[in-house]
């Protein structure tokens, strides 16, 4: 089988026949910059989808997901921890927005497939499905990283949206 060839920008490259999965957890640095900051940020990022989206098959990028306002690690191990506190960040919330609104748009201009880790998040008000799974244990382990749970919930989106792809 011959390989295939992308055109580009001038320039020819031979398509790979890899997916590459781009997951990154930007929102913790994101929310630190001002806003000429995250828009070098947004830039970089922009770049890099240039450079890639020509030489693979596929690029899968994973949405942003905010913070916790608190680490559930450490409230499980507070007895007098009140549940109903735990919320997820104003400021992780707006710049997860932000930064899935560029994604957004930047897939359809560059033909690459978003996944979506918490489908929704940026558009519920409340939230509080995307704290604990329907059995009460939580997606997150602390403040930022996903438990298995958690991490059992995105790769399902992830094997959806390969699913939908390949049909």
């Amino acid at each position: 089988m011959r390989p295939q060839y992308r055109q580009t920008t001038g320039h020819t490259f031979p398509v790979s026949d890899i997916n590459l999965i781009y997951v990154s957890d930007l929102i913790g640095y994101a929310e630190q910059l001002d806003a000429q900051q995250f828009r070098q940020l947004q830039n970089s990022m922009l770049e890099f989808i240039k450079d890639v989206t020509p030489r693979v098959k596929t690029l899968i990028v994973f949405s942003p997901r905010p913070h916790l306002n608190q680490s559930v690690s450490q409230l499980t191990v507070n007895p007098k921890t009140n549940w109903e506190k735990l919320d997820f960040g104003v400021k992780s919330i707006q710049s997860g927005y932000e930064w899935n609104q560029f994604l957004i748009q930047q897939s359809q201009l560059f033909s690459f497939q978003l996944v979506q880790q918490f489908p929704g998040i940026y558009s519920n008000k409340t939230r509080s499905e995307y704290l604990f799974d329907n059995n009460g244990l939580p997606i997150y382990r602390d403040q930022s990283h996903l438990s298995n749970v958690g991490s059992e919930l995105v790769f399902s989106n992830l094997k959806t949206a390969l699913a939908e792809q390949s049909d």
